[in-house]
């Protein structure tokens, strides 16, 4: 066995249990500047590192949450009137202090008699903090401590004793190492105990009222000895189905140290079904390893970090594992990628961004000393290269650094919290890094392009598209519109770095000679903000920025899709009316995903969506959808909407309307588009052309745990009037559906752009209600 296990597992104990150096430091900020994935977000705190005491002396951030607003709550352990507390210290979005947090921003909390130290802190949906940690009870034993707190940082009464529960958890020292909350809101704290002279893995659960669940394992408690010898817990989660599972190492004192993930029912027992009775040995290596967290996936696939050696080298690891605790050999090498030595040496924050991307956060050596060294993997467990320099980035702050836990921000941002030393004094360190997973900004609708000023654009010609869009915009939101063709053909838009004026191998809208048509895309654009379209055929182009890809941006949810307007039902409107359309999205709604239709046209015209508030009578600058008589078209759009949720429809000419709901768009929840160069899905004219009432099933490949994708769908070869509906593969029904996606008529060919859910496959599934052929574009896709 390595020498090593032994300085790990001291380091990692020294981790639990606080590891503090004496002396204050005033709040202060280092750092330097940059501007792209993984550099320091100099929105904070002007550098994006931020130092600060805990009050009265040294202290260690021991966990952090980001609340909802952007402000930081950090969890610490200090040192105050000779004894180690915890602390709490909560800081603005932009890095300050909270004033309205405690006292001046901070919370000292001793718990117990004796020394306490800190270990980890979640948020409850109410805004509540709760944090476990590990209790000195008069020098003869340690218990398992937690507190909870309300929102401004004053003890929450209604839980434990005053605020604060302590309890026996198993044996007799007990370590708290980790604490998760279950869906009904009790309380999991998992760590490791002393039971004669062997540690072994405990878990204990609370009640919401902070009581012991007695109802859980024996008497609110679980011990599990994997081996004889020391079995060190250092983290928890919960899956939505209520299971634990537990991560850390076992050294049986003969062999290499393994790391290993336990899981135990929601009772309390361990579940069989996972590994071997319960346990999996998750270890990287022949030498000696151990898990110093873990994070769930959306697909309930657990994704730990690993401290583990190559040679004499430390490393910091990945192994992720399958819901029934199998490596999941399509994530890195067999299940697991080993950083390189320069990346970091020891692992200890770990989170998931939206986009399934995983970051791990840890100390990493620089030259003499250390910094907070974080990298970046994508969903298939290589290093990321978008982040920082081939997938990590360094920063050094003072003598001697360390990171021990990693959030991820709303505003697309990564917050790591550790601590740093000058070489005598050592303070809570705070960095925030640009983490770059995109979601739309919605606008005003502006036209951007209209080339009826100027000369048609001629078949095969490549027109750029000055978008104007801010710095740090990834891809726009566009209506493009065809106007004046001599002939039927389509355009397709794209990077003007990647255009070439030659046919193209996918569309985003097709027309036909001497008639108007229009889609919505969502189109990356260049690094100068531009983008452009080839034109396959003579036509005009105009083109409506609705809004852009960026950080901070709106996220999205895709709901089955409803029929919200049909007014089909009622009076038709007339020329230059307004129809107001409740959407019923929820508060905090701030834009919709709508398909809208237009039937029964009586003449040329166009419709605009927008803020009732913002729409006024007369004609309009810009358009959603343009139609002509006796024909029905369809184009979806982002449409802005007033705080109760509904927004209003100009039309210009007298026609019926439809409105389709499929997602809303909220700055806190929901999902993230990734947008992708466009890609071919489908195409049936290189077989049998569907038949009326037939359903087609799509294959995407896109990754694992996307919940939507964004295509462009188009129908070509109609003999008859119809319309296509696209949705889940196990929720579209064989017969007439209630919504469509895009509507056609014979002999005309017609696009438009969709957001589809997806099963778990990531396949999805078309209905033609006439027999027409069918192809698909992917644009993106959304994960959680």
């Amino acid at each position: 066995m390595l020498p090593r296990v032994a300085s790990v597992r001291r380091a990692l104990a020294a981790f639990a249990l606080g590891g503090l150096l004496a002396g204050p430091l005033a709040l202060v900020g280092a750092g330097a500047a940059h501007a792209a994935d993984g550099d320091l977000d100099l929105t904070f705190s002007t550098d994006g590192i931020v130092l600060a005491d805990a009050g009265t002396a040294s202290s260690s951030a021991r966990s952090v949450v980001v609340q909802p607003d952007g402000r930081i709550v950090v969890l610490a352990s200090a040192e105050s009137t000779g004894r180690a507390v915890w602390a709490f210290v909560r800081f603005t979005s932009a890095g300050a202090l909270d004033p309205t947090f405690g006292t001046g921003g901070r919370v000292l909390l001793p718990v117990g008699t004796g020394d306490a130290f800190a270990a980890s802190m979640v948020r409850r949906p109410d805004g509540k903090l709760v944090a476990a940690g590990s209790v000195d009870v008069s020098g003869t034993a340690t218990h398992f401590g937690v507190a909870q707190l309300n929102a401004d940082g004053t003890l929450d009464t209604s839980f434990g004793t005053g605020g604060v529960a302590i309890n026996a958890a198993g044996g007799t020292f007990a370590t708290a190492a980790g604490v998760a909350l279950q869906a009904d809101g009790k309380v999991v704290v998992a760590g490791s105990v002393t039971v004669g002279s062997d540690t072994q893995f405990v878990v204990q659960r609370l009640r919401t009222d902070g009581a012991v669940d007695t109802a859980f394992g024996s008497s609110g408690n679980t011990v599990v000895d994997i081996s004889a010898g020391i079995d060190f817990a250092t983290a928890v989660v919960v899956q939505t189905d209520g299971r634990i599972i537990v991560v850390g190492d076992d050294d049986d004192g003969t062999t290499d140290a393994d790391a290993v993930a336990m899981r135990l029912t929601s009772d309390g027992v361990l579940d069989t079904t996972y590994g071997t009775n319960g346990i999996v040995n998750a270890s990287t290596s022949v030498t000696d390893d151990f898990a110093a967290n873990a994070v769930l996936q959306a697909d309930g696939k657990l994704v730990l970090s690993v401290a583990t050696s190559v040679g004499a080298q430390a490393r910091i690891a990945a192994v992720r594992l399958g819901t029934d605790g199998t490596p999941d050999d399509t994530f890195g090498t067999d299940g697991t990628i080993i950083l390189a030595q320069e990346i970091g040496t020891f692992p200890r924050g770990i989170a998931r961004q939206s986009d399934g991307k995983i970051v791990l956060a840890g100390e990493r050596s620089s030259g003499g000393g250390t910094g907070f060294g974080v990298a970046r993997l994508t969903v298939d467990g290589v290093l990321d290269s978008t982040f920082g320099t081939n997938g990590s980035v360094l920063t050094p702050i003072q003598t001697s650094d360390a990171a021990n836990a990693v959030t991820i921000g709303g505003d697309a941002t990564i917050v790591v919290a550790g601590q740093s030393s000058d070489g005598s004094n050592q303070s809570i360190a705070v960095a925030r890094y640009q983490a770059s997973f995109q979601g739309v900004v919605t606008s005003s609708p502006s036209r951007v392009l209209d080339t009826r000023g100027g000369t048609k654009p001629t078949a095969g010609s490549l027109t750029r598209v000055a978008t104007g869009a801010p710095a740090g915009t990834r891809a726009v939101l566009v209506n493009l519109t065809v106007t004046g063709a001599e002939a039927p053909g389509y355009i397709t838009a794209d990077r003007c770095s990647l255009m070439s004026a030659s046919p193209q191998s996918k569309s985003n809208a097709n027309y036909q000679a001497g008639e108007d048509i229009a889609n919505t895309a969502v189109v990356n654009i260049d690094s100068d903000g531009s983008f452009c379209i080839y034109t396959d055929q003579k036509a005009h182009l105009l083109a409506d920025m609705q809004g852009s890809y960026r950080i901070g941006g709106l996220r999205f949810t895709a709901v089955t899709p409803s029929r919200v307007l049909d007014s089909r039902f009622g009076t038709k409107p007339a020329a230059g009316s307004i129809t107001r359309v409740p959407t019923g999205a929820p508060a905090g709604t701030s834009a919709v995903l709508v398909n809208l239709t237009i039937t029964g046209a009586e003449g040329v015209g166009y419709v605009t969506a927008d803020r009732c508030s913002v729409l006024v009578a007369g004609p309009q600058a810009r358009s959603n959808a343009n139609f002509g008589p006796a024909r029905d078209i369809a184009n979806s759009a982002v449409v802005n909407v007033d705080t109760d949720g509904a927004f209003c429809i100009y039309a210009s000419a007298p026609t019926h309307l439809l409105a389709d709901l499929q997602g809303t768009y909220q700055n806190l929840s929901g999902v993230d588009l990734t947008s992708v160069t466009p890609s071919r899905l489908l195409n049936t004219r290189t077989g049998a052309k569907p038949a009326a009432g037939s359903i087609t099933r799509v294959v995407t490949g896109v990754p694992a745990g996307v919940t939507a994708v964004l295509v462009n769908l188009t129908v070509t070869g109609a003999t008859s009037p119809g319309y296509i509906t696209a949705d889940k593969c196990s929720t579209l029904v064989a017969g007439p559906q209630s919504k469509s996606n895009a509507n056609y008529q014979a002999g005309r060919d017609i696009a438009n752009a969709s957001v589809v859910n997806v099963d778990a496959d990531g396949a999805f599934c078309i209905y033609a209600d006439q027999s027409v052929h069918l192809l698909a574009d992917l644009q993106g896709y959304y994960r959680p």
